[in-house]
């Protein structure tokens, strides 16, 4: 059986907002050509938590190239690195649509996601659609994200519904705080409705190391 591999957590996206984080739908922004931002994130529920660490590099002003990894902290028995995963993004249209791909190394998984975004003065929403592959199976995943929300100053506001197949598997609602053009917070609340019903935190922290 495919397995499904959530990269999103790890997500880096635009300068010089917050972009996608908390949520797992991603934007359409890359980041700007010789610029580096560095995310961390963390993922917890009642039984587990995960830490993860990624860097994403502008390459030119439509590519982006990031690498990211992610750990099990806790339970002991489960502790343990996870493999890193490569990936670009490549913007078609521009802060409108987006492709992005990504691969664990290693792994015969690969995720390919089509991104749309779209603004209207301080409210926006952002819609994905994708998959999860493997090379050699027959059996693939296809993935989908809708993100409204809303600026409010240095914050902004939404909610999210993702999913796999034709079935919804997660919602959240999130916020995030850019409290400089260089450093961001985010955190998150969502519950899945798949296979247990469980509630989801997330907390992470954004960095623009170097900027154009």
């Amino acid at each position: 059986m495919l397995r499904v591999t959530v990269f999103s957590a790890l997500s880096l996206c635009v300068l010089p907002s917050l972009a996608a984080r908390p949520f797992d739908t991603d934007d359409a922004g890359t980041v700007s050509v010789a610029a580096t931002e560095l995310e961390l994130g963390s993922e917890f529920n009642a039984s587990s938590g995960s830490f993860g660490v990624g860097l994403k590099h502008g390459l030119t002003p439509r590519l982006d190239i990031g690498l990211s990894m992610g750990h099990i902290t806790w339970p002991d028995t489960a502790r343990a690195w996870e493999g890193a995963v490569l990936g670009f993004k490549l913007n078609l249209v521009p802060d409108l649509l987006s492709v992005s791909f990504s691969n664990e190394f290693g792994s015969s998984l690969y995720s390919v996601n089509g991104i749309g975004s779209w603004q209207m003065g301080a409210s926006g929403i952002n819609v994905n659609l994708g998959g999860d592959f493997s090379s050699g199976e027959r059996e693939e995943v296809f993935t989908w994200g809708v993100n409204p929300h809303h600026d409010l100053g240095a914050f902004t506001v939404g909610v999210e519904l993702t999913g796999t197949d034709d079935e919804p598997s997660l919602w959240r609602v999130g916020t995030q705080f850019q409290t400089t053009p260089r450093l961001g917070l985010d955190a998150g609340l969502g519950r899945t409705m798949q296979g247990g019903a469980d509630w989801i935190a997330t907390l992470g922290v954004w960095v623009a190391l170097t900027a154009p």
